[in-house]
């Protein structure tokens, strides 16, 4: 049997178009694919959420969760700001057909195992959804603050991940 090489092209090409149709979760508040959302701890103290959707790195969740408290610093009146705890994990969903699934939740911290939520059933095929998740402690200041710990400029942050991203804070 001959395959011509028309077919073959055309097949990559619905490939490369079906791959495109997946999107990573974009900078905006949180929504059924994710986003980013906030609680006030005190004047100059947030925490910072963001999750991810099956489509979004770690490494864009993290970035996503530093621009939202770069933004909420500014916001407020603050110039910089340090981390004063944060927490980074996938959600990991495990489908099997037909109907029967695994649910895992992996901690990234040090010397932690996943901790397995649900079990159930055989499989045959598997499919695996991976959601990242980073919760931030920031804490906000007029004039960067003395100490070993990293401090971040507000500006210099929004500046470089929004342009990362091609995304517009206006």
């Amino acid at each position: 049997m001959r395959i011509h090489k028309s077919y073959i092209f055309g097949f990559f090409v619905v490939l490369l178009l079906a791959s495109s149709f997946g999107c990573a979760t974009p900078f905006k508040p949180i929504s059924a694919p994710g986003g980013f959302e906030e609680e006030r701890l005190a004047a100059d103290r947030y925490e910072v959420f963001f999750q991810g959707n099956g489509y979004t790195s770690m490494r864009r969740a993290q970035d996503f969760a530093l621009l939202r408290a770069a933004v909420l610093c500014e916001r407020e009146g603050f110039e910089f700001f340090v981390l004063t705890d944060q927490d980074s994990w996938e959600s990991v969903r495990r489908t099997y057909t037909p109907e029967d699934e695994i649910e895992v939740r992996s901690v990234e911290r040090k010397g932690s195992a996943p901790q397995v939520q649900s079990i159930s059933g055989d499989a045959s095929e598997e499919n695996v959804s991976r959601k990242p998740r980073v919760r931030l402690f920031v804490q906000f200041f007029t004039e960067p603050p003395e100490g070993n710990q990293q401090v971040f400029r507000s500006v210099e942050v929004q500046a470089q991940i929004s342009q990362q991203y091609g995304i517009d804070l206006d």
